[in-house]
């Protein structure tokens, strides 16, 4: 069991960053995740899917500092963590 990890920020301390892989550009997935992030407001969201969005705003950020990415990202990065900030805990199990 110690080998399992809660969450991609326990991860990140303990094995290297895996890159993160985008199908799409930079803002395509940030504006996607946007969405899903209002769409499922109120909602139980699986532990792996606010890892990735954790995992994507530390990608774009980097990618800002870097000067890979522009302001329009910069404009999402800031929306989303607003919004990942608002979001208050769900209980409930989630099960596949």
């Amino acid at each position: 069991m110690s080998h399992l990890f809660y969450s991609a920020k326990d991860a990140i301390f303990k094995w290297p960053m895996v890159p993160m892989q985008l199908h799409g550009t930079l803002s395509e997935n940030l504006r996607a995740a946007l969405s899903s992030i209002k769409r499922l407001r109120g909602c139980a969201v699986h532990p792996d899917t606010i890892d990735y969005w954790e995992r994507l705003l530390a990608h774009a950020r980097d990618q800002v500092r870097k000067g890979s990415a522009g302001l329009e990202a910069a404009e999402l990065i800031r929306h989303i963590s607003l919004e990942l900030l608002d979001r208050e805990p769900v209980s409930g199990v989630i099960s596949r």
